[in-house]
């Protein structure tokens, strides 16, 4: 009805292949550490923007640099993002923000939910979406995705390719093979269990080259 809540905010983790590529985020992790800059500098001149463009209900999302100490909004995008925080919202607090988006759709309204007082940005456990990526290649060999769907802090995996598709070798989130959502104590185990991940998952190309993109930094782990 017009009053904005914050749901969920995540910092992206980045790995930059070369100077002349835009860094791709190997990971997202919630909560973010910069959600006090969020409440102090972005929060009440987002609320203007979203009351100054009436909008009244939905899902909006925002990405943002930092720089010189402060935040810059850079993109904006009335939809969820993909990061699949429907997940870690649900996950946190019970609130199901897709199944609040397909009653609104569907009914007009969603009187089942309440979110004032009820959304946690700032909660305790350390969560993740992991995009695990791949060389350039056509997939023809895939093992190691039930095992990984096994492991105790790995909540959802959502695939993106199969069996015979082509990664193009494009420097965007098309070599994502799936998003992977993880929860822990620390950033440090989920970047240990993120590397470990992608030793588990055997994907090969057509030459029998594993396709995995090792890429989570040593300094983190």
């Amino acid at each position: 009805n017009g009053e904005a809540y914050l749901a969920t905010v995540a910092d992206r983790i980045t790995v930059r292949e070369s100077e002349d590529r835009v860094p791709l985020g190997f990971c997202f992790m919630y909560p973010s550490e910069f959600i006090g800059m969020v409440y102090e500098q972005a929060m009440e001149p987002l609320k203007r923007l979203i009351r100054g463009l009436d909008i009244r209900n939905g899902i909006i999302s925002f990405e943002g640099m930092i720089s010189g100490g402060r935040l810059y909004i850079i993109e904006t995008q009335f939809r969820f993002g993909g990061t699949h925080i429907d997940n870690i919202v649900r996950l946190e607090t019970g609130i199901d923000l897709m199944q609040m988006m397909i009653e609104l759709s569907l009914t007009g309204h969603f009187d089942t939910w309440r979110l004032k007082g009820n959304l946690d940005p700032e909660h305790g456990t350390v969560r993740a979406c992991q995009n695990l990526q791949l060389y350039p290649g056509r997939i023809s060999y895939i093992d190691g995705v039930d095992k990984v769907k096994g492991l105790e802090n790995v909540d959802w995996l959502i695939p993106l390719k199969q069996m015979g598709d082509n990664v193009v070798s494009d420097g965007s989130t098309a070599r994502n093979f799936c998003k992977i959502g993880l929860s822990g104590r620390t950033r440090k185990e989920l970047y240990i269990q993120m590397d470990r991940i992608q030793d588990m998952l055997d994907i090969r190309d057509e030459s029998g080259k594993d396709m995995v993109i090792h890429n989570v930094p040593e300094s983190l782990m």
